[in-house]
């Protein structure tokens, strides 16, 4: 019988068998079950590695907020944030959280130094990752440093860094199947705004300063006893001395300068100790207004930077600049007048130039000595000092007192400023007297310039001869009578000002012209020393 071709069957045409399928199904299984560990362990690396990438970066987004926040802003600046206000708050053990705060938990660890703000909140997307912030204040070297028991960051004047650099330590950390991980980031963060001052000194004084105007309006000074040093370590460190015995000049150029040197370091230098037989006019050769007379620079005048720390000359042997009286100024060590004896107003009755100074013979007439030293330990680490001098000053002679109706010594005027060991302080002193010639016995009264010392009387009640007063001569004077006006102290900052132990203003020298006074202003002295080592 023949079959259909629909119905023809031909080899390869027949389906899986059920042995075929079974045998399948094993091998099947056999491979799955040996390649499912396999797959379960890349599922776990591959988280794993997810976790430890988003705790790297939370870390590194930590460090980056940091130190995109400004170091410092003073408190007394306005509610600002900066770093320290979130990360080195105070050095309470357990501090109080704020409504917002950006720790969960804020604590001080006093014998580590070291401030730690807990972080829970950072954000939907980490819902289990948690951070603790580590920060301490640090020296160049990566030592240490201690707050003071004040400091806090929420309190003006008492929220000033310890030190421009800090040391950072940021861990996040997180859970994986029950184990705990964590990722920990290192680093150090500095004030690097404008380069600030590691050390910073300086000191200036003036033992006499005197100015007025001419009848040509042209503006006549004389300077004695000036010093100007500064001192600095930041990333770098500087020392400097400007020493000038004394000078004198006009506003419209003119001037005569004594001895007088500018050194500065680095490298190290040493001055020369300049200084000349005296006989400085302004006009060459005569003493129409001002002159003066022999001059020097002397003492220790090395300034050095060792070892980065600025130093300028010695405790032993500070720097000093000094006037003389020599032969060839015959009044004295110096002499200034602001009009010639035909403009000076009669009722003065001066008989010779309005100021003299000096009191004879090869003393000091006036001088200046000082010293800045960032070498020190403890206390006095950083330490700033100078003082000045004004042996004698004659103020419009007469002829009833040719000496002067008003004389001035200040036997010494020091200040100096001090800072180390996490503190600061200012120590200021002066001594001296001003007499007024009395008519009434003939002779002078003196008046006490000290700390403590009276105020000076009005000049308006002091009679210098019958129906005459010392204001004829004197509009106004006034004596520093207090330190508390001079003493800055901040931390390991201090700073302190002397505007002047005696400032005197007179009458008018020239007859209805109101421009015409002498000010006057003797021992002036300002010293800073800070140290954020």
């Amino acid at each position: 019988m023949s079959r259909s071709s629909a119905s023809r069957r031909h080899d390869g045409d027949g389906g899986f068998s059920l042995i075929e399928i079974i045998i399948s199904m094993a091998i099947f299984m056999i491979v799955a079950v040996a390649t499912t560990p396999l797959l379960v362990g890349g599922l776990k690396a591959g988280r794993t590695a997810q976790l430890n990438l988003q705790g790297k970066a939370l870390g590194q987004e930590r460090l980056e907020r940091i130190r995109n926040l400004p170091f410092h802003v003073a408190r007394q600046n306005g509610q600002y944030l900066d770093v320290l206000d979130i990360y080195f708050r105070d050095t309470v053990a357990v501090g109080a959280l704020a409504a917002g705060d950006t720790c969960s938990q804020r604590t001080y660890d006093a014998t580590s130094k070291t401030y730690s703000c807990t972080i829970t909140n950072l954000g939907a997307d980490y819902s289990g990752f948690r951070q603790v912030v580590k920060i301490q204040f640090l020296k160049a070297d990566r030592s240490v440093v201690t707050p003071v028991a004040s400091y806090t960051s929420q309190t003006a004047g008492v929220d000033a860094p310890v030190s421009n650099l800090l040391g950072v330590t940021v861990t996040t950390s997180w859970n994986l199947t029950s184990a705990p991980q964590s990722f920990t980031v290192r680093s150090l963060v500095a004030n690097a705004q404008a380069d600030p001052n590691v050390i910073s000194t300086s000191l200036r004084t003036s033992a006499l300063d005197i100015t007025s105007n001419l009848p040509s309006g042209d503006i006549l000074q004389f300077e004695g006893g000036l010093l100007s040093s500064e001192g600095s370590l930041t990333t770098g460190s500087s020392a400097s001395l400007s020493a000038v015995s004394a000078r004198t000049g006009l506003s419209s150029g003119a001037t005569a300068v004594g001895a007088a040197l500018s050194l500065t370091a680095p490298p190290a230098v040493t001055g020369t100790s300049p200084s000349d037989s005296g006989g400085h006019f302004l006009d060459g050769s005569t003493c129409a207004y001002a002159c003066f007379g022999q001059t020097a620079v002397s003492g220790d005048q090395n300034v050095t930077v060792t070892s980065g720390q600025p130093r300028v000359s010695v405790p032993s042997n500070p720097v000093q600049a000094d006037l003389r009286r020599t032969g060839l100024n015959v009044f004295r060590g110096y002499s200034y007048s602001n009009a010639t004896p035909a403009e000076i107003a009669p009722a003065l009755g001066v008989i010779g130039p309005m100021v003299n100074g000096g009191s004879g013979g090869s003393s000091d007439v006036l001088r200046a000595r000082g010293y800045l030293d960032a070498t020190g330990t403890g206390a006095t680490a950083v330490r700033t000092s100078g003082s000045v001098r004004v042996d004698h000053l004659e103020l419009f002679p007469t002829l009833f007192a040719p000496a002067g109706v008003v004389q001035v010594e200040l036997d010494d005027a020091s200040l100096t400023c001090q800072s180390g060991g996490g503190s600061a302080s200012v120590t200021a002193s002066w001594s001296g007297r001003v007499r007024y010639w009395s008519g009434a016995s003939n002779s002078y009264v003196p008046l006490t310039l000290a700390p403590g010392a009276a105020a000076l009387p009005l000049p308006s009640s002091l009679e210098v001869t019958p129906g005459r007063f010392l204001s004829t001569w004197v509009q106004s004077w006034s004596a520093l009578t207090s330190t508390a006006p001079v003493n800055e102290t901040s931390g390991r900052r201090s700073k302190g000002t002397v505007s002047a132990v005696l400032s005197v203003l007179t009458a008018e020298t020239r007859a209805g012209d109101p421009t015409s006074p002498l000010n006057l202003a003797v021992g002036s002295l300002l010293c800073l020393a800070e140290d954020l080592r």
